[in-house]
């Protein structure tokens, strides 16, 4: 075989090493994006695990959710207020960080339709539109717009 044959044929090998070796990186790339995307969906998880156990560190929390589920809220303590007011306010954080993380493509319709259940639930209640009304509302303008329609929503359903 002469050399500018065998020179072709190296660089046909050449060629394959580079395809094949394009091909693994994207494998790579492709795994660590699964990985990465995997970590993200366990923090969202546990984050929302340690929102639902909040009332269980707290009597004065878990008392005034009982009060609120069971209509009663006109008999809420201080204490009780102050526990709700911030479990509130944290929960609203939390489902501000889901619509961003839902309007940037991070979620799902229905991932997000089950956070703003969420706030339907939470504005149904007169303690938390009193909160509302008077907080710092400091949220991102696409977060107030979800606010203001779920409150419409409810008033238009009473």
């Amino acid at each position: 075989m002469d050399s500018s044959k065998l020179n072709d044929w190296m660089q046909v090998v050449g060629i394959f090493a580079v395809v094949a070796s394009l091909v693994f990186v994207g494998l790579q790339l492709k795994q660590s994006q699964d990985i990465a995307a995997s970590a993200v969906v366990q923090s969202r998880t546990s984050d929302s695990i340690a929102l639902r156990l909040a009332p269980l560190s707290s009597p004065a929390l878990r008392s005034a959710q009982a009060k609120i589920f069971g209509m009663t809220e006109g008999e809420l303590t201080a204490d009780e207020q102050l526990a709700y007011s911030w479990f509130f306010w944290s929960e609203l954080i939390y489902i501000d960080n889901m619509h961003y993380q839902y309007i940037s493509g991070y979620l799902t319709e229905e991932q997000w339709s089950a956070h703003r259940g969420d706030l339907v639930r939470l504005f149904s209640d007169s303690f938390v539109r009193d909160l509302w009304e008077v907080g710092p509302n400091d949220f991102k303008q696409s977060f107030l717009a979800v606010i203001d329609q779920v409150i419409e929503e409810i008033d238009a359903g009473r």
